[in-house]
């Protein structure tokens, strides 16, 4: 269908699958068929004749088709008939198919075979972004140039096998919809339902159609490095843009601040294509501005699985099965529970693809529909038990995979730390580059370089079952702690006592605990006194949420008796910084606040809320009441002659920057005062007048500025997307799949 509507423009009619009467499609008109001598018209019948084996079709392949020809040429059905294969044809098979179809009455047969297929595909950039695993299926040399090419092999290389197995699905389709006309996507879901293959899909496809460099990025800081505002033509790839386990920060920080770039950008021409856990994006848009959260929102695709049909379903799985590692006695004997498997309410494609891989089942009996149901109902347990099942080495490999922050480098830089962990498991650091060869593909995936690679976990699931291998007590903590450089200990670390934490976060972070907290605070101070820049920023952003969030008192009073100048600078950012309000609340019930940083941290405050840029003071709760009361009155007076103000949000702005939001903390705060004062109608009555006037500041600032607007597409139209669903099969799918 996807062929006949993007190589003709014919709007074809698809039929059940067992119900077609002979029919797959149908269409009834003119036929543009720039090949045909004359145009063909009248009622077409096309048909599909499939199959997994390379075979060469003939006329009896197709003679059970003829009765039915028959009948419907005799009720006015069929005048043409096409005939579509992925098998080869001869001149001869040809000939003796035609012969036989028109000497039933059909005025003209057409046999497409799959070089005429290939061909179709070769030809059409469009038509390989609508059916994407066709690009896991033929040689790309014959269709991209070398720079392309490059791009789109290191791409292939970074899918594996999930290329060949991808399902086109409604959200795929949507988000290529959303990528066109918006130049943006943000796909959200669960683990394991697709989201970072769809992503790569997306970015082959515009390597392929749009001929555009790809950049993969994990950060704001990589995009604005790879940003190059004379080149339009880029696509931006960010796996995990607000983080990979929980939203992080440094991260959401960095994305706010550079929101003018990334509309910029996309203003320009350029494309986005951004994955998140949707818990995570959850998270992330409570702590963004407004003004961002609009960007995201617009962009945002949920790929959800109990949305798949049927079809999609069985495809998925069927494709999975039957290119991945099982041996055909395995795919025999668990072929009679793969359509339960299909319809269950857990099934994910990333559960599939473990299902299709030996390394994943190797303790699974196929034969045991109970057993096959519970590794998709209790994937956690299922792949606990799998690795718990690894060799020493193995394990050790994925210990200090984990260290190492999810990313390690080869060679290995030999270090003590590193080489006590592995022994800590049993193994040795020799041993770890040809574990990690081993696991490559399946537990861990690697990026090539001419000198070493980087390997990183296949999948976030992966990197939480390590973690809960890692705190069942296989290594000690202190091991752990001691082999994992700061910057990446930092975010992934719970300073808390078990009991203390929450059970929804729970396996989010690795449990230190109360006991090194001390050895990780020592860390802290020594990590923070030699570094500047980015880095420093970034590990001091990881560093407060985790005071702020997953740390004892014990450990929070410790640190500010070590790190009193990194407290100090945390105070100035009180005003948009959550993370550290609520630090020092904390700090302050538990009598552990320095009195110069409460002071500093005080006049940020005020001067925010002398500004009218800011309310947060109403809501802090380690203000005293004579000091809200002071800031109020404060606030009072400003509103009585609000002049200057207004005069210094003009002269503030920076033209460069986004208009919106320069603008949008004023103007929040003109709610947020309507509350505070709702009893107060002087004060309501000052705030109009203020509000008129900031409506005049509005305008002068969009006049002055440089940055270039981009206005969204309306993002309704994606609900009218008029989606290609593949028909429910009466037969089933999985009949070939052991074949």
């Amino acid at each position: 269908m996807a062929i006949l509507s993007s190589t003709f423009g014919q709007t074809v009619e698809p039929f059940e699958d067992g119900n077609d009467a002979g029919r797959d499609g149908a269409f009834r008109g003119v036929w543009r068929d720039e090949l045909a001598e004359q145009a063909l018209a009248g009622a077409f019948v096309i048909q599909a004749k499939h199959s997994s084996a390379d075979k060469t079709i003939s006329l009896s392949n197709v003679a059970s088709e003829l009765p039915k020809i028959a009948d419907l040429h005799r009720r006015g059905l069929c005048d043409n008939y096409v005939l579509m294969t992925n098998c080869r044809v001869t001149g001869e098979s040809n000939a003796a198919i035609v012969e036989a179809i028109k000497a039933l009455g059909v005025k003209d047969v057409r046999v497409w075979a799959r070089t005429w297929i290939e061909d179709k595909l070769s030809n059409s950039p469009e038509l390989r972004r609508m059916v994407p695993r066709v690009y896991g299926l033929g040689d790309l040399t014959e269709i991209l140039d070398d720079r392309r090419r490059q791009q789109a092999s290191a791409i292939l290389h970074a899918l594996g096998s999930s290329t060949a197995t991808f399902v086109s699905t409604a959200p795929y389709r949507a988000a290529l919809d959303a990528l066109d006309r918006h130049r943006a996507v943000v796909l959200l879901g669960g683990p394991t339902v697709g989201k970072s293959v769809i992503a790569q899909m997306l970015a082959l496809g515009a390597v392929d159609a749009g001929g555009m460099d790809v950049i993969k990025a994990t950060s704001a800081s990589e995009f604005l490095e790879a940003w190059n505002p004379g080149n339009p033509n880029r696509m931006y790839w960010v796996d995990d843009v607000f983080g990979e386990l929980s939203a992080e920060p440094s991260l959401l920080d960095a994305w706010s601040r550079n929101m003018a770039a990334l509309l910029a950008a996309r203003a320009q021409g350029n494309r986005f294509v951004f994955t998140s856990r949707d818990y995570i994006y959850r998270e992330a848009v409570q702590r963004l501005k407004e003004s961002n959260v609009r960007f995201w929102d617009n962009a945002r695709i949920e790929v959800v699985v109990s949305d798949l049909t049927s079809a999609e379903r069985q495809m998925i799985l069927y494709n999975h099965m039957k290119l991945g590692s099982q041996s055909t006695n395995f795919r025999s004997r668990i072929k009679p529970h793969l359509a339960h498997v299909s319809s269950l309410k857990s099934f994910t494609p990333g559960l599939a693809y473990r299902l299709g891989n030996a390394r994943f089942t190797k303790l699974l009996d196929p034969s045991d529909r109970l057993a096959v149901t519970s590794s998709f109902d209790n994937p956690t347990a299922y792949l606990d038990e799998i690795i718990g099942q690894l060799n020493a080495r193995d394990k050790a490999a994925i210990a200090l995979l984990f260290a190492a922050g999810g990313e390690l480098h080869l060679p290995i830089q030999d270090s003590a730390r590193a080489r006590n962990l592995v022994v800590d498991l049993g193994s040795t650091l020799e041993s770890v580059p040809p574990a990690l060869e081993s696991l490559d593909g399946t537990f861990v995936k690697s990026e090539r370089f001419p000198v070493g690679a980087t390997y990183t976990f296949a999948h976030p699931t992966i990197r939480e079952a390590a973690n809960r291998f890692l705190q069942s007590g296989v290594a000690t903590v202190a091991s752990i702690v001691r082999a994992t450089p700061f910057p990446d200990l930092v975010g992934q670390v719970d300073l808390r006592h078990p009991d203390a934490i929450p059970p929804k976060e729970r396996g989010r972070h690795l449990i230190v605990g109360e006991v090194e907290g001390p050895s990780v605070v020592e860390a802290a101070v020594r990590h923070l006194s030699g570094v500047s820049g980015y880095g420093a920023w970034r590990v001091k952003s990881d560093l407060l949420e985790l005071l702020a969030r997953r740390a004892s008192p014990d450990v929070r009073a410790l640190f500010v008796a070590n790190g009193l100048e990194y407290v100090s600078e945390w105070a100035t950012t009180v005003v948009h910084s959550a993370s550290a309000r609520r630090l020092f609340g904390l700090l302050q019930n538990e009598q552990s606040l320095p009195e110069g940083a409460r002071a500093v941290a005080l006049s940020q405050l005020v001067d925010a809320a002398r500004d009218l840029r800011s309310s947060v003071w109403m809501t802090t709760e380690w203000l005293t009441e004579t000091e809200v009361t002071e800031i109020r009155e404060e606030v009072e007076g400003v509103l009585q002659f609000p002049d200057d103000v207004l005069e210094g949000i003009t002269d503030s702005y920076d033209v460069d920057s986004n208009p919106d939001s320069y603008l949008e903390d004023y103007w929040s705060t003109v709610d947020e005062l309507r509350e505070i004062f709702a009893d107060d109608d002087d004060i309501l009555a000052r705030l109009n007048y203020y509000e008129s006037r900031l409506e005049v500041v509005t305008a002068d600032v969009n006049l002055m500025s440089q940055y270039a607007p981009w206005e969204d597409d309306d993002d309704d139209r994606r609900d009218d997307l008029n989606d290609r669903q593949p028909a429910e099969s009466t037969r089933s799918i999985f009949d070939d799949v052991d074949e």
